[in-house]
């Protein structure tokens, strides 16, 4: 790595440390210090795996690094095709956009570390233009279809798609946001520059790092004794090997005490139970036979590691850890007919093989050994059918807070609950292990004081120890610490007590501060320039809003000049930086960080900061679009039971039937079901003769309708008459609308109403986004609708709503 330009400093800590090992390692042997050999050996093997791991890591995240940079080049090409081109024809517009991408591509492969690890550098580039394509092939099918379900929807409404304008407008807005910066090239230039120093600065200073250090949480209580417990959650299996290494590594220093579990399982998840009968006959006994749920092997040195062990008069402990001895609880003795008197005279049998009994052991004072972070002594017994549940929640460590909080919590799994002694015949250690089902489940480790040490170091002891281990091993651990001890370097206190412990590859950020100035003075320059463009631009805004661009499309174009500014400023601020530091590196010690984190970091934030700089001036922008200030449509204040409506949308002569007939359609869509905002009954057409006496001014067209707002437990009740007339002030036809409360609570009345004129505006606010064939169809169907339309006896004034 070091050869290709990449330094990681973690990787090459681990692999110095590794070499050192191995030179003590080698003085050890010339000693013929058995002991300290294999201990030697352990940690060099363990930290050299960890530089090794953490090296592969740095190599993986230098390509992921590329990756996510060309997941960002692709929108920059495009946008930056969009400033630079003069062309409007697609084919050339495509080529330059190619051109782009290859000059990226051969730039980026110039000055990016992860070219140069790898075997096939193109082979990154080429994986990555496959994946585009697939992606791209992909939207245009799932856009087709989309399409062809909305054509097939609008063919059967005779209308288009409502959300699909709305879409369509946005898109225009975006796209018409990124055509304003080519007019204002000398602002867009200088903008960008100013965003390239930004992320200059950031990918110069912000520094991404792994924090090797282990992570710890406190679990309270007062802890049994100076040491820790090595165990994985739910007291899951461990692996055979890596218990014999951590006996070895810490038997020299401590008294080590591990426990085997023995146990066997039918394919359901059933314990089948080991038959345990006296070798002879007991008086009164019946010929009862033991059935043990579970074997559990423990040490010689158990007996005083927590507390003595609670045995009944007459009885002793192991002798050895390879002895052929048998321990039961009290109550296992009494079903067979054995009496505390019986230990040390009578043999059980087990497995066919005579073992004798050596004690009687009481079953409440056995069932409340507790070891460090409340771990049992006894066995978890896990329940029928739940064991890869159980299997699944030990292996859950994707993250150290993940293994921290697990550490923490190694017997409170769902699906287990503690044996009682009675389920249980303990044997040596030794003797479970040669049983085919034994199975390694916790190991722990107690410092004792040596001769002449002060009590109170023996914590500091323990604590230096356990964070060696996870320096080269991926461990979990239990740590109880009878008095304070100071951490790292700056002597941090830490408290006695229990804490889980795991080790940590958590990544770290650094330096934030030092580029909080430019953030702020860039943010700040942005925000001034979005506000000068908005301020010169009102009269370009009224423009758009006439248009069709409702406030929140004007909104959109003016965000689209700030992410097209913070995209293209924040990938060629990175790649530019890239390049200047492989000629200012030759002068002064300057370092950039390649890593997938940092990349995203930076061009993230710089974008981020972009468009933070621009919301106040688009919610400025928005607001220039409405010139009465009121975005929300308000309902008018009735008057007695009705309210009167006039729509603000004009039509011409040739166009208002047809508008009358899309209003129509869509209150005959709403009069077979009570699915939507309102239930409508068709009432009568006709025409309604008003004062005008000109052609177009002497009839008004009329539609009434009977009308049930939702919700419909409210009893709301009213007639709607729909008017079509012409108006002299604007010299074209409009629609009013009238409603006449009939039955419900005047109150409900107006507030269901608000969500039905809003749907009905809605509605003929997409007229003027219908194609020019769906128009005509209504029209024709407009003037089919009206053609022998009678004179209705209503409002003679529709035009004075």
């Amino acid at each position: 790595l070091a050869q290709k330009g990449v330094v990681d400093e973690t990787a090459g800590a681990f692999s110095a440390e590794a070499s050192e090992k191995l030179d003590s390692l080698a003085e050890a042997s010339l000693a013929a210090r058995s002991d300290e050999i294999l201990i030697s050996a352990e940690e060099a093997r363990g930290l050299a795996y960890q530089s090794y791991t953490r090296g592969l890591s740095t190599l993986n995240d230098l390509i992921k690094a590329v990756v996510y940079f060309l997941a960002l080049v692709i929108p920059f090409c495009f946008f930056l095709m969009k400033l630079v081109t003069p062309y409007t024809d697609l084919n050339r517009q495509l080529a330059l956009f190619t051109a782009i991408f290859v000059v990226m591509v051969v730039l980026l492969q110039l000055v990016h570390p992860a070219f140069e690890v790898t075997t096939m550098p193109q082979v990154v580039v080429l994986a990555f233009i496959i994946l585009g394509l697939a992606v791209f092939v992909a939207g245009i099918l799932i856009g087709r279809f989309n399409a062809s379900m909305n054509q097939a929807v609008e063919e059967a409404l005779l209308a288009d798609s409502m959300d699909a304008p709305q879409s369509r407008l946005a898109g225009a807005a975006f796209m018409v946001g990124v055509n304003n910066m080519k007019r204002r090239r000398i602002r867009t230039t200088l903008t960008t520059a100013t965003i390239v120093l930004v992320t200059f600065t950031m990918l110069s200073v912000i520094s991404v790092g792994q924090d090797v250090e282990p992570v710890q949480l406190s679990l309270g209580g007062e802890a049994p004794y100076d040491g820790f417990v090595f165990a994985n959650p739910g007291l899951g299996e461990m692996d055979a090997v890596q218990a014999h290494r951590m006996r070895t590594h810490f038997g020299s220093k401590a008294a080590v005490s591990a426990r085997v579990w023995v146990e066997r399982k039918d394919s359901y998840g059933v314990y089948i139970p080991y038959e345990i009968a006296p070798l002879e006959p007991v008086l009164d006994g019946g010929g009862a036979v033991l059935n043990a749920t579970i074997l559990l092997g423990l040490q010689k040195d158990e007996d005083g590691f927590l507390a003595p062990m609670p045995l009944e008069p007459g009885g002793r402990w192991f002798s050895s850890d390879d002895a052929r001895e048998i321990v039961l609880s009290a109550r296992a003795a009494r079903l067979l007919g054995i009496s505390p008197e019986d230990a040390g005279r009578r043999e059980l049998v087990l497995l066919g093989a005579p073992l004798l009994l050596v004690g009687i052991i009481d079953d409440e004072k056995f069932e409340k050994l507790r070891d460090i972070a409340g771990i049992p002594v006894l066995p978890l017994l896990i329940e029928a059918g739940r064991e890869k549940q159980v299997q699944a929640a030990a292996l859950r460590s994707d993250t150290a807070r993940t293994g921290l909080l697990q550490a923490g919590e190694l017997t409170d799994v769902p699906g287990t609950r503690v044996a009682r002694a009675q389920d249980v015949a303990i044997i040596p250690l030794e003797l479970a292990v040669s049983l085919g089902d034994a199975r390694f489940r916790t190991l722990s480790v107690k410092y004792l004081p040596q001769p002449g040490e002060d009590p109170r170091s023996v914590s500091q002891r323990v604590w230096n120890d356990t964070n060696a281990l996870m320096r080269f091993q991926d461990v979990r651990l239990s740590v109880g610490l009878k008095s304070p001890v100071h951490r790292g370097e700056e002597m941090t206190r830490v408290d006695a007590g229990q804490y889980a412990m795991v080790s940590s590859s958590s990544a770290q950020v650094g330096g934030f501060l030092k580029v909080a100035i430019p953030i702020i003075l860039g943010a700040t320059i942005i925000l001034n320039t979005m506000l000068g463009s908005v301020m010169e631009r009102k009269r370009e805004i009224s423009i758009y809003n006439a248009i069709g661009l409702n406030p929140t499309h004007v909104m959109v174009f003016f965000l689209a000049e700030s992410l097209v500014f913070g995209l293209v400023g924040a990938v060629a601020g990175y790649l530019v930086g890239q390049m200047l530091s492989l000629g200012v590196s030759r002068f002064i010690d300057l370092n950039l960080n390649y890593s997938s984190l940092s990349v995203m970091l930076v061009i993230f934030l710089a974008i981020a900061t972009v468009l933070a700089s621009t919301i106040y001036p688009a919610m400025m922008a928005a607001k220039a679009a409405v010139p009465s200030g009121q975005r929300r449509w308000s309902l008018p204040q009735p008057e007695g039971d009705e309210i009167r409506v006039n729509f603000p949308f004009v039509y011409d002569a040739d166009r208002v039937l047809g508008a009358c007939a899309y209003l129509f359609e869509f209150m005959r869509q709403n009069s077979e079901a009570s699915v939507g905002k309102f239930l409508a009954r068709i009432g009568p057409l006709g025409k309604v003769k008003t004062s005008g006496g000109g052609e177009e001014d002497r009839f008004a067209w009329a539609m009434l309708f009977n009308i049930a707002p939702a919700p419909f437990d409210l009893g709301v009740n009213q007639k709607m008459e729909v008017y079509a007339y012409y108006d002299e002030t604007v010299k074209a036809h409009m629609l009013a609308v009238h409603l006449t409360r009939v039955s419900g609570e005047k109150s409900n009345w107006v507030t269901v109403n608000q969500p039905f004129l809003e749907a009905l505006r809605k509605r003929l606010l997409s007229w003027r986004s219908q194609r020019p064939a769906t128009q005509e169809t209504y029209c024709s169907q407009g003037a089919e609708l009206f053609r022998y339309a009678p004179e209705l006896p209503v409002r003679p004034e529709p035009g004075t709503a």
